[in-house]
């Protein structure tokens, strides 16, 4: 945030300006009330557009924590399709070995009475 302090010269019709930017600070630095008026206009036009640029990369930082989200659940959905898959393997391998054993198991039930 800028600050500007402000006043009047009283020999000239010059302005003592304070100007303070950030850590740094400038004193006794005398303009003319045209070139003060133009400098605090300008000034003003530069903090209007740091607020405009701080909400611009605030609303860029929300899309990215929600783009980021998607691709996280993306990511999570690939992972648990393929647990699902693989489970769906296992499960029809054993159901295989399982048939097998348990028809096999029950014939020979049959054949020993």
């Amino acid at each position: 945030m800028a600050v500007v302090g402000i006043k009047k010269d009283q020999i000239t019709n010059n302005i003592t300006k304070f100007v303070q930017v950030g850590n740094y600070s400038f004193r006794n630095l005398s303009f003319s009330t045209r070139v003060a008026n133009s400098i605090s206009h300008r000034m003003e036009a530069v903090e209007k557009q740091l607020s405009e640029m701080s909400s611009a990369l605030q609303k860029l930082t929300k899309e990215m924590v929600v783009w980021s989200g998607k691709k996280v659940t993306e990511g999570f959905n690939k992972i648990n399709k393929a647990v699902e898959e693989i489970n769906q393997k296992i499960n029809a391998l054993l159901g295989t070995t399982t048939r097998n054993k348990g028809k096999s198991g029950h014939k020979k039930g049959r054949h020993s009475l």
